[in-house]
């Protein structure tokens, strides 16, 4: 984690520190003679704010340019839904383009897929290699936007 993430997170730290009990005192002298103790329990609580994080995630998201990977995270399985758009002058990571884009679901420009995967043994470790890859945690609006057109264009 960066300094600021630390920074932002100072009350979950403060509380991570009590429950290692290591108060106020005892962590500034830590800092000034154990450094390499300061940065296990930095590392540590950076471990354990990732496995919060992910155990939480629900959509996940990696866009470019051209396309857009668009994730639905479940307990037991992931959703994939792609979005490629073969207009070089359509910029799918602006809002413009992807208005543009759905907008434009049923021309041939655009591309859609759909895909579906069950988790292994480590769903937390799967979600994180997606991260490692490029794709950023998600409010899930716009697979929410794309999973609704592959519903409607079902029926």
């Amino acid at each position: 984690m960066t300094k600021e993430q630390f920074e932002a997170l100072h009350e979950e730290f403060a509380q991570f520190l009590a429950t290692q009990s290591i108060d106020q005192p005892q962590w500034e002298e830590m800092k000034r003679e154990q450094p390499s103790l300061v940065e296990e329990e930095l590392d540590l609580f950076s471990d354990l704010i990732w496995e919060k994080t992910l155990k939480k995630t629900a959509y996940l998201e990696n866009t470019a340019a051209s396309q857009v990977f668009l994730f639905g995270i479940g307990t037991e399985t992931m959703q994939l839904r792609v979005l490629r758009c073969r207009r070089a002058d359509v910029d799918l990571s602006s809002s413009e383009g992807w208005e543009w884009a759905l907008q434009h679901l049923q021309e041939e420009v655009i591309e859609l897929m759909i895909s579906k995967k069950a988790f292994g043994a480590d769903r937390e470790q799967e979600i994180f290699h997606l991260i490692q890859q490029g794709c950023t945690l998600s409010d899930g609006q716009r697979y929410r936007q794309l999973d609704s057109f592959f519903k409607t264009t079902k029926k």
